[in-house]
């Protein structure tokens, strides 16, 4: 009982008098915001049009329309570890989930398995009077406890969710998803139907129907009550499954081939990504620029292969030649980007389509996602409704340098053999097949950065797009006045949600005293001052101009943030960035002591004469100038 019991207990209930206050549920502040997250698995940088991709989401574009789009957020590089991050603001080192759920090991920063000292937001909340669902993706539980014989501690309703539809695992198969409801297992609802792209089953269409269910069971007792919603479609991970028509119903292409003549590869041609990655990261680059997201001076990487000089499979000769790499071993395979000039037709042909159907699972979830948005202001409740749109990393190269029609190929470090792919080109998408594109295509949706998925050291893997709006959040103008560009964490999303709405993070959660929160709020950042260039860099401005907390005094903003994942390391510290590759998973080489430190400005530095670099184009740890610079930042 957390409330004094202030009643009277006498001899004769006739005498005695009641006090239910410490028994009644707790109530939210009038007007409290419901919270929507929407999570996107493995999405890019440069993949949506919003942020100059040619990934059409007119439904996520809607809430970078109503509010603000963030040009410089970033997570863990890996799923697992960023939604951790997501739900509790702390690092994911300090939730025991310094890599994903199948790796883990049995020591304080990889065991997998979230201290409740580190409570997420729906345990704070549903104390608090609000109402808390989770659906789809949770990937926050060891593989020895997503079954029916386990305590369910740590799955959604035993980490404070009060409802929960979606599975338990890092992917699924779409069609035919491993669904969990609430704390019991159950088969999809119907089948897919191949021939019936409207009325066919598709986890994404599931998990919006049941979204909105949970709201309506809701509304319908306590129509004032808020809630929080964590919504994480199976998109964009692979497997990459969808209807092959709905390439043409969003204009990706005007025809999907002849799959009578496979022979016939015409319809390239028509494709809007016929001229391939290389291309496609100049082409995104450029739009970018136009949208006011990067400057004029911001460059982009010219090295597909940056770590992989010469040819490929070219065995290193010493260690120095590759980063990383041991003498006489070369770079991974898995993690090659073959040149577009230099590919087959055929090659060419199988790219493409593997690139339509990852862009129309893409567009199909948004507008699944749209129905959930048109609920929400159907109902009246989008204005006072914060929205949350993030990718938990950046694309995701496990499709290896020929594609595949089957990742788990990957996940066993077997390259894909690519006669059996080009033989089901026709099948993409359908229940034939579990394919993920090649790595080309995760550089070119990473566009305008070096790597993908998992490299935290790197652009490529730690930037993603992120977009708020609700109350307290100025609507604008993408192209005006809402981007942002200060550098924030997903560490900082939880502490930023507790201050919109009025909530003090407790000391004790259920028993459990709590780890101080590791984020930062970025609620300073909705002010229309921070559009500005002067404003841009917040740890640059003096005291003054910091926002205030409601002393008067300045309120902290984030200097410094680390990154570590499979061995690859980097620390951020005022525009300044470090890192140092150590060669990809699985290789079991161990070269720690001979890793190498690259050191960019990814700010500019005008003392320095430096301008930004935020595409890490120029690494200056070879500069004697910068000697000091790279020894305290390591």
């Amino acid at each position: 009982m957390a409330k004094q019991f202030n009643g009277t207990i006498a001899l004769d209930i006739r005498d005695s008098v009641p006090d239910w206050e410490p028994y009644a549920e707790p109530k939210a502040p009038p007007n409290s915001p419901n919270i929507l997250y929407i999570v996107i698995d493995d999405t890019g940088f440069g993949a949506w049009e919003m942020f100059g991709g040619k990934i059409k989401m007119p439904n996520l574009a809607s809430i970078a329309e109503k509010g603000l789009i963030y040009t410089n957020f970033h997570t863990t590089a890996l799923c697992s570890p960023t939604r951790s991050s997501l739900l509790n603001g702390r690092n994911a080192t300090s939730n025991g989930m310094s890599c994903i759920e199948e790796v883990t090991a049995g020591f304080p920063g990889n065991n997998g398995r979230i201290p409740f000292e580190n409570a997420m937001i729906p345990a704070v909340l549903s104390e608090r009077g609000w109402s808390t669902f989770a659906l789809g993706k949770w990937h926050l539980v060891p593989e020895e406890e997503a079954n029916m014989a386990s305590t369910k501690r740590h799955w959604p309703l035993g980490r404070g969710f009060e409802r929960y539809y979606g599975f338990l695992g890092g992917e699924t198969d779409q069609w035919y998803p491993d669904l969990v409801y609430d704390n019991h297992l159950i088969e999809p609802p119907y089948g897919p139907n191949m021939g019936d792209k409207e009325n066919g089953y598709h986890l994404s269409k599931d998990l919006v129907d049941k979204a909105v269910a949970f709201i309506q069971d809701q509304k319908a007792i306590a129509p004032d009550k808020p809630w929080l919603m964590y919504f994480c479609p199976g998109a964009n991970h692979a497997p990459h499954q969808i209807w092959p028509q709905k390439i043409l119903d969003y204009d990706y292409n005007t025809s999907l081939g002849d799959p009578d003549n496979p022979e016939d590869l015409s319809f390239v041609e028509t494709s809007i990504f016929k001229d391939g990655y290389e291309v496609y990261r100049t082409e995104v680059l450029a739009k970018m620029k136009e949208l006011g997201i990067f400057g004029d001076e911001v460059t982009t990487p010219s090295e597909i292969n940056p770590h992989g000089e010469g040819e490929l499979g070219e065995p290193n000769p010493d260690h120095t030649k590759i980063q990383g790499v041991p003498a006489g071993k070369t770079w991974p395979q898995t993690d090659w980007v073959k040149p577009w000039e230099g590919l087959s037709p055929e090659e060419k042909a199988l790219f493409i389509r593997m690139a339509e159907i990852y862009a129309a699972f893409s567009t199909y979830t948004d507008e699944q996602i749209g129905r959930l948005l048109d609920f929400l202001e159907e109902t009246g409740q989008m204005d006072n409704t914060i929205i949350v749109a993030v990718a938990d990393n950046g694309a995701s190269a496990e499709g290896g340098p020929n594609g595949s029609v089957n990742e788990n190929l990957f996940f066993n470090g077997i390259p894909d053999d690519f006669d059996k792919n080009f033989a089901l080109l026709q099948d993409l998408g359908t229940l034939k097949t579990y394919n993920h594109y090649p790595t080309g295509w995760a550089w070119g949706f990473d566009t305008p950065f070096k790597y993908w998925k998992r490299w935290s050291g790197y652009e490529g893997g730690a930037a993603t797009p992120f977009m708020m709006c609700g109350p307290g959040i100025k609507k604008s103008r993408m192209a005006d006045t809402g981007i942002r560009k200060q550098y924030i964490h997903a560490v900082d999303l939880v502490p930023t949600l507790y201050e919109m709405c009025g909530v003090e993070p407790p000391e004790v959660v259920k028993g459990y005293t709590q780890n101080p929160i590791e984020g930062i709020s970025f609620a300073y950042t909705f002010a229309p001052e921070y559009a500005q260039p002067e404003y841009q860099f917040a740890y640059r401005l003096s005291d003054e101009q910091k926002p205030k907390d409601a002393n008067g005094k300045p309120k902290k903003v984030r200097e410094t943030q680390f990154y570590s994942m499979l061995g690859t390391r980097g620390v951020w510290y005022k525009g300044w960035h470090v890192c140092t590759v150590h060669a990809p998973a699985p290789s079991n080489w161990g070269n720690f002591e001979k890793d190498i430190w690259e050191l960019y400005c990814m700010d500019g530095d005008l003392e320095l004469e430096l301008t930004p670099d935020p595409t890490q184009s120029r690494n200056l740890a070879n500069d004697p100038k910068y000697a000091d610079k790279l020894e305290q930042m390591k």
